[in-house]
């Protein structure tokens, strides 16, 4: 034990992390992603006690179809565009970079209004099968619109990582929308879901705004807006395919659950499901905020070819960000229903979820950041047949159990594809590249460089 009270082979972990740069990244990335997990937890509270479960069961299923519409029509630009803005900034390559980032928003801004148009005039259909309530059509017009602005805002936060601005981006996606909705929602006190929805819409739309802003400022110091690359939306679509099939197979583990809860079981059983997937969301954020700030620098080590001299400092990393992770997972499924009681009487009835979703999220960040390694080492179509299956095991699973077992069976379909894609995504990454990112142990393979 050192003076200062840190145990000195603590001390150097520390220190050989800090001079690599990771640990202050992901520790800041983590803090901010973190508490944008706890603020979108605070909306959802707020919906909770205002509205009731039906009224939470009601603005989840509005979410989802709005998390549906910010996805299918944007072919995971802001996942591309972290791999294809970083590399063309590294390169110098600036008629490139302006070609992709100016491309990616003319088909962002073609392509959503098309999503939300589709919404709009389906919302009676939808309605009818989710809701049961013909007067929360506007909950849903509303949300739908709020789509477009969450796309941008996550295209800009994208394009800030990307420019090495990582505090920006991730402020400005996921961080900036909750917090607007929160201090809104406090500061009007909207009466109605219609309310609510329209302060959805507003935070983030100041989201959006802001993190243009942030772009624009990094852009004129980089020298990007003198000047504009071709537009080749034909292009960016073809390089996104791969990643963007990922995605939605990533998103389906989320969006089939609730639908099929709001098709089979009730309004305040959807609403308790919700709640309980966003305490599990509280680690996902936490596995997140490790990929992000690792990504680059896999990358850059891969492009070099010297992918295998990440493992000691992975493996450290690792170590020192599993404990902000595990140990609260424990915390959560010990007081679930504690936890559940403060967003109503009626929702630690949803605790069995809770834990299951909570549980499989910790045996999934167990395995390290494997979606970006994945993604940054050329392995995206492994990424994309792992979400294929992974979303052909929570359909089937959704339609097997959700109707004799409601929100707990919503949580074993969900959960069973998150542990496989985690799972799945290990092999890929030991077969494929040679490592095991848990314990840092490395083999020579023959992708090792590439």
């Amino acid at each position: 034990m050192t003076s200062s009270g840190v145990p000195g082979s603590v001390r150097r972990m520390l220190e050989t992390l800090r001079r690599g740069g990771a640990v202050s990244a992901s520790l800041t990335t983590m803090a901010i992603k973190v508490s944008a997990a706890g603020f979108a937890l605070l909306v959802s509270l707020l919906i909770a006690r205002r509205f009731g479960a039906e009224g939470s069961g009601v603005f989840g299923i509005g979410l989802t179809i709005l998390s549906i519409a910010a996805v299918i029509p944007v072919f995971a630009f802001e996942m591309s565009s972290l791999k294809a803005v970083s590399l063309h900034r590294e390169r110098g390559e600036t008629t490139a970079l302006r070609s992709w980032i100016r491309s990616v928003l003319v088909v962002t801004l073609v392509s959503c209004p098309f999503a939300i148009a589709a919404i709009v005039l389906a919302r009676e259909p939808l309605t009818r099968l989710f809701l049961d309530d013909a007067r929360q059509q506007p909950v849903l017009t509303t949300l739908a619109v709020a789509s477009l602005f969450v796309v941008l805002a996550r295209l800009f936060a994208s394009f800030l990582r990307a420019s090495r601005s990582l505090v920006a981006g991730n402020v400005t996606d996921p961080l900036l929308s909750p917090l607007v909705f929160v201090v809104l929602f406090l500061a009007i006190q909207p009466t109605t879901l219609d309310g609510a929805a329209l302060v959805y819409l507003a935070g983030a739309a100041t989201a959006s705004g802001i993190g243009a802003a942030a772009f624009l400022r990094v852009a004129s110091r980089e020298g990007w807006v003198r000047g504009a690359g071709p537009l080749a939306p034909l292009d960016v679509v073809r390089r996104s395919l791969p990643v963007y099939g990922s995605q939605v197979g990533g998103f389906a583990s989320q969006w089939i659950p609730i639908l099929a809860l709001g098709y089979f079981s009730t309004l305040a059983e959807t609403g308790h499901y919700r709640v309980s997937a966003q305490l599990a969301l509280l680690l996902a954020f936490v596995q997140q905020s490790i990929e992000l700030a690792v990504s680059p620098i896999v990358a850059r080590h891969h492009a070099q070819g010297r992918l295998h001299d990440i493992a000691p400092t992975m493996r450290r990393l690792f170590f020192a960000v599993l404990a902000c992770g595990v140990f609260p997972g424990l915390l959560m499924i010990v007081f679930s229903r504690d936890i559940l009681a403060l967003f109503g009487p009626s929702f630690p009835v949803a605790a069995p979820a809770a834990i299951i979703l909570i549980g499989c999220q910790i045996l999934a960040m167990s395995l390290g950041p494997i979606g970006s390694v994945l993604l940054v080492t050329g392995l995206e179509r492994v990424l994309l047949r792992n979400a294929a299956v992974a979303f052909a095991i929570v359909a089937c699973l959704s339609l097997l159990l959700i109707p004799t077992h409601g929100a707990s069976g919503a949580a074993v379909a969900s959960g069973a594809a998150v542990l496989f894609r985690a799972i799945a995504g290990a092999i890929a990454v030991w077969t494929r590249r040679g490592l095991f990112l848990p314990f840092g142990i490395v083999r020579r393979s023959r992708g090792d460089a590439g």
